[in-house]
């Protein structure tokens, strides 16, 4: 008792219309017992699977897309009851059986008929090519589907082809996980009043019944009068729920569907749901939006939602809100940042304890910045374990910078992350000196991974050296090396870090001969500059 054990199945019979047996690739059932048997239990699970799913959508947060592939006229209800919850559907609409039939339905026009003509139009296209969806029982649902992706201003089913690879609604050549992802999504940033028709909705005759004598509503046609009831019985119909409405409520179902645009690294979907909240909300809030998909795709490591960010705007990108703090934080994929103890310190420290006041220029007390905190704690770290520069560096900023996004995606082994940063940095030169001297103090530290640490650490040298040869002239070399940032040349950096192959670069070699020449130690590098 209490252990797993394997149970292999033999003698199983085949599936009939009397039962079907247990699915030995499943480790788990929950068996439903609805006091029928045989052909008659067929479909009794139904409601309590779609209670039980969205009892678990609710409390985990995540997602439900359901995706209907050929079936019978049991699959009709289970995308019913997903409608009614609402989810949102994806429909292999040249599958045949139901998801054709749905498919047939819901693509007749809403704009030019009215609802009874469409519907006989469909129904008659039904018994035509699917005579199993025909009848008066299948007509009922597939009528009340139809209403209830009307409330929702056609986003709640999704027709997707396989033949011509394309779904509704966007544009040719996407691919299912395109298709589930965007119905996901554009269910979830649509609001109850989006293109509805001209008719009272379905859900509104609902809601509107209920709240003025708490009764069902009821309707003089048969067909009418079981949707309302069935809607009635559905808890968990959100569009019936006036928080709906609530701004809080639309903004965290963005937030989430920007997540999961993030999170499924897909740059042309997360562009989409901007624009619209650029359209719908505001530059304000597109602008808060637009600054949680950059921390979202930083957390998560997606340097091609991070470029598509930074390229795609209108507006010259900020990077004050970037939180350097929970990056650091986060798990990288050397383990290296997670296997320094006086790191983990400073950020148990500064994630747990209230953030310092500081003093503002009108004299008041005001809550200490995350880079402020950045800077009193990672970047004192960052000093002591690598180079002092680093720490001067964070001083001498008010906001995050390119240069210090790329010092973290080194230290977290993500290379590419690391060259899309470089690549914005406004000292490329001294930028790509001090990643190189950290991927060395990495190796010597024991990082994983050392081969290609140190392998990096010369990539990022001859990057250096990549940008003294491409200067035109030997004095637009000299002054890139003689540039200072803080109280040192880029040279003098160089010969701090002893790069060796950077310094025996003839551009580097000239300006030390001079040096040696006049009797100049260094120090400045500043002579080079003529």
């Amino acid at each position: 008792a209490g252990q797993f054990r394997r149970v292999m199945y033999t003698n199983v019979p085949s599936p009939s219309k009397d039962g079907a047996p247990l699915n030995g690739g499943h480790t788990h059932f929950l068996l439903v017992d609805s006091g029928l048997a045989g052909r008659g239990a067929w479909g009794t699970e139904i409601k309590l699977r779609s209670r039980l799913e969205n009892f678990y959508v609710e409390r985990k947060g995540v997602p439900r897309v359901v995706l209907v592939v050929n079936g019978g006229p049991g699959t009709m209800e289970t995308v019913l009851e997903a409608a009614r919850a609402p989810s949102p559907i994806v429909v292999v609409a040249d599958s045949g059986g139901a998801a054709s039939a749905i498919s047939r339905y819901c693509s007749i026009s809403r704009d030019s008929v009215s609802r009874d003509a469409r519907h006989g139009e469909a129904m008659a296209g039904l018994a035509k090519d699917f005579p199993a969806f025909a009848n008066d029982r299948m007509a009922d649902k597939l009528l009340e589907l139809s209403q209830l992706n009307d409330d929702c201003g056609g986003k709640l089913v999704t027709l997707f082809r396989l033949k011509q690879g394309d779904f509704s609604g966007s544009a040719a050549g996407c691919d299912m996980s395109t298709s589930l992802l965007e119905a996901i999504t554009k269910l979830w940033l649509s609001s109850p009043a989006d293109d509805l028709s001209a008719e009272p909705s379905l859900l509104r005759r609902a809601t509107e019944a209920r709240s003025s004598d708490g009764s069902e509503p009821s309707s003089s046609r048969g067909h009418q009068h079981s949707l309302g009831n069935s809607l009635g019985n559905s808890r968990n119909n959100s569009w019936t729920s006036m928080d709906q409405f609530n701004p809080n409520r639309m903004r965290s179902r963005r937030k989430r569907a920007i997540l999961l645009a993030v999170r499924w690294d897909r740059p042309d979907i997360l562009e989409r749901i901007l624009q619209q909240q650029r359209e719908t909300a505001g530059e304000s809030c597109w602008s808060e939006a637009h600054t949680a998909a950059l921390q979202f795709a930083l957390s998560l490591h997606k340097p091609g939602v991070i470029k598509h960010l930074l390229e795609a705007s209108q507006q010259t990108i900020s990077l004050k809100d970037v939180n350097l703090l929970d990056l650091y934080g986060n798990v990288d994929g050397l383990g290296y940042l997670a296997s320094q103890p006086a790191l983990q310190k400073v950020l148990v420290s500064s994630l747990t304890a209230p953030p310092p006041a500081r003093t503002s220029i009108q004299g008041k007390k005001a809550r200490s910045r995350p880079h402020d905190t950045y800077k009193d704690s990672i970047a004192k770290w960052l000093g002591s374990t690598f180079a002092v520069e680093l720490q001067r560096d964070a001083d001498l900023s008010s906001e995050p910078t390119y240069a210090q996004l790329f010092y973290w995606a080194v230290l977290s082994g993500d290379w590419a992350m690391a060259r899309l940063f470089w690549s914005r940095c406004s000292d490329p030169t001294r930028t790509a000196l001090v990643g190189s001297h950290i991927c060395r103090r990495m190796v010597a530290h024991g990082v994983s991974q050392a081969s290609l640490v140190r392998e990096h650490a010369t990539k990022l040298e001859e990057m250096a050296i990549g940008i003294i040869d491409a200067a035109e002239t030997p004095a637009e070399a000299a002054a890139v090396l003689a540039h200072k940032d803080g109280k040192m040349s880029v040279l003098d950096l160089a010969l701090k870090f002893e790069m060796k192959r950077f310094l025996t670069n003839p551009n580097c070699r000239a300006i030390m001969d001079k040096w040696w020449s006049s009797g100049d130690s260094g120090g400045g590098g500043g002579g080079g500059g003529g």
